[in-house]
């Protein structure tokens, strides 16, 4: 199970174009992925032209999977068992050079950016546990969504906790 999230970028206020993103959605990593690698506005509008995606940061592509090897043991069986490095981690072959979102559309899905409202933006409506707007001038926000009778509430990058209950002036482009 994913910790999904929706990360967009504010085009004007109250209009929004975002994409939906399935793994790592919380703010420890997606929110620490947006702020070191996505902090201008080209830099989001390539992210978001993508699509939904599976994951923001991953070496992998779609095909990718451990390697396996066969091991033959000291009276002659074989067992099959994935390849490691020297950390224990598996060896996955095929990766990317470097780190970048793995689209759904790299799969051949059609998974197009989806425009918005603010209102329909934090909905929640695919199950979204967090939301990241990038709003040009402003850079990113982050909303943790509430379930239940709770509120949505706006978190601090920085010290990642809550910093306040979710205000109407958050649409300043």
């Amino acid at each position: 199970m994913g910790t999904r999230s929706r990360i967009g970028l504010a085009l004007a206020t109250d209009h929004i174009v975002s994409v939906y993103c399935h793994y790592d959605g919380y703010i420890q990593h997606n929110g620490r992925k947006l702020v070191e690698n996505y902090n201008t506005q080209e830099l989001v509008e390539d992210l978001i032209n993508g699509g939904d995606m599976s994951c923001l940061h991953s070496i992998h592509f779609w095909d990718s999977a451990p390697l396996k090897q066969v091991i033959v043991n000291p009276d002659g069986s074989k067992t099959v068992d994935y390849m490691r490095d020297d950390d224990e981690n598996w060896v996955y072959s095929p990766v990317k050079s470097e780190p970048a979102p793995l689209y759904y559309s790299e799969r051949g899905e059609s998974a197009p950016p989806k425009f918005s409202n603010f209102d329909e933006f934090i909905s929640g409506n695919c199950g979204e546990e967090w939301c990241y707007l990038f709003t040009p001038g402003r850079g990113w926000q982050c909303w943790q969504l509430g379930w239940g009778d709770t509120n949505t509430q706006e978190w601090d990058f920085i010290t990642e906790e809550p910093s306040q209950e979710l205000s109407t002036d958050t649409m300043t482009v």
